[in-house]
């Protein structure tokens, strides 16, 4: 057996026992977490045609920019990033959304089909490829479309992480809105980015066989390919871990009315929940959330954030962490026996480097040189 074969075997294997643990992954019961079991099992579906792919493919000839190749590629790529966008933004992907983005696919298959009906199939090769939409001062139609299909699945890659990016950002700055730091979703946050990072190294791996002619570098692109699928298929499954910090916080609820009151009105009431913030230390309770305490003063999310924004001007994180930091230099200044480590504990930092990172952010410097220094 050849290594190009035993290549594409290894993919089918390993892209179908990730297409069956996708199916039968557990996830954990949360209002919205359907929409993570939605992509789950749009993933699944994703490797088991690229699995089935991957059998066909050894008893095909090799062809640059082949159709069935390009149609499983573009699948792909609308199925991995749409649900990497679903983990940023659960609330974005829609069925609307989805149909939108799948919408061109379908055209360019269905064209391709009817022209097939009346042409036949052009081999394509890289003598050939220069000349091959045109015989005898006729168009071939099907070259033609395998031409823009390739244009379409540039113009796509580069869609999808244009769009990924502008999610990420937006969903950091929900996170800051919503919670304090919270070393959990941070890191999660970093690995869904790390992730689809390893999706666009798919997608340039894929233009790459797409183009490829030499089995050697074929079967090395295919061994790539496999060890990238396995990474993205082992990381998202970790997602739940912070799936819950990210859907809620894109909830919306109705502004109790607030825009009604007069700004004076609306400082007071501000204040008075200020007050208890700060007299009850809720910013020193580790990954404190907005929701939290917004149930606990008797408001709802959207008010409060509409609050900070207005009379501290800030985000709900910045404001915890500036709550945070005064507490410890208070905490420094009237016990010198606790160490740097169990004040960053007591005022909500569960990790001694961020606490570190935090202090010298608003300080600039170190939790132990400010003591040292300290007036």
């Amino acid at each position: 057996m050849k290594i190009l074969e035993i290549s594409y075997y290894a993919l089918f294997v390993a892209l179908l026992l990730l297409s069956i643990v996708f199916l039968l992954t557990p996830v954990p019961t949360h209002d919205g977490i359907k929409k993570y079991t939605i992509s789950l099992r749009l993933l699944a579906f994703s490797f088991f045609l690229l699995a089935i792919y991957c059998i066909l493919k050894l008893f095909c000839q090799i062809e640059i920019f082949s159709f069935p190749f390009l149609v499983v590629s573009v699948t792909q790529a609308h199925l991995l990033s749409i649900s990497h966008i679903n983990m940023l933004n659960p609330h974005r992907v829609t069925a609307r959304y989805v149909t939108r983005q799948i919408a061109p696919l379908i055209i360019f298959c269905v064209l391709y089909v009817i022209v097939s009906l009346f042409e036949d199939h052009v081999y394509l090769n890289y003598d050939n490829l220069a000349h091959a939409w045109i015989e005898n001062g006729e168009l071939r139609f099907n070259v033609i479309l395998r031409l823009l299909f390739m244009a379409y699945y540039l113009s796509l890659f580069f869609y999808y992480i244009k769009n990924f990016f502008k999610e990420s950002r937006d969903c950091q700055n929900n996170i800051d809105d919503f919670s304090s730091y919270n070393n959990i979703v941070d890191e999660g946050l970093k690995s869904i980015r790390l992730s689809f990072l390893f999706v666009a190294a798919i997608g340039t791996t894929s233009l790459l066989i797409s183009a490829c002619m030499s089995q050697d570098l074929l079967t090395v692109l295919n061994f790539f390919m496999l060890i990238l699928y396995c990474i993205v298929g082992l990381m998202y499954l970790h997602y739940p871990k912070v799936f819950y910090t990210i859907y809620d916080s894109y909830k919306t609820e109705d502004d109790e009315s607030l825009e009604t009151l007069k700004t004076n009105e609306k400082e007071a009431r501000w204040n008075d929940w200020k007050n208890v913030i700060l007299q009850e230390k809720l910013y020193c309770i580790s990954g404190i959330t907005l929701r939290l305490i917004a149930i606990r003063l008797g408001t709802n999310v959207k008010t409060l954030s509409i609050c900070l924004h207005t009379f501290e001007t800030c985000n709900f994180n910045a404001f915890i962490n500036q709550l945070r930091i005064e507490e410890a230099k208070n905490i420094i200044e009237t016990n010198n026996e606790l160490t740097m480590a169990e004040v960053g504990v007591m005022v909500g930092y569960s990790d001694p480097s961020n606490f570190c990172r935090y202090f010298k952010e608003y300080t600039y410097m170190t939790p132990t040189e400010w003591k040292r220094n300290r007036p």
